[in-house]
């Protein structure tokens, strides 16, 4: 329902998901990324939502329990 996604396990209890992706994503499971390395583009392939404009879904965990992602992007 949510279209490509693709999760990342970082090392200290921390998983992204990045959801809405476009249809191929640049990483394929088992990859290792770094900060700024891409791993796909905003689309449109969330089922649900085919009538809204590309968007990214964007959530975190750390250990399992929900976090704001916003604390965990660069500040400007």
């Amino acid at each position: 329902m949510m279209g490509t996604t693709v999760t990342i396990l970082h090392a200290d209890g921390v998983m992204s998901t990045c959801a809405n992706l476009a249809a191929v994503p640049n990483v394929e499971i088992g990859d290792t990324v770094r900060t700024g390395d891409i791993i796909g583009s905003v689309g449109g392939t969330a089922l649900g939502e085919s009538a809204e404009a590309s968007h990214l879904h964007l959530s975190m965990t750390k250990d399992g329990v929900s976090v704001d992602p916003v604390s965990y992007l660069p500040q400007r």
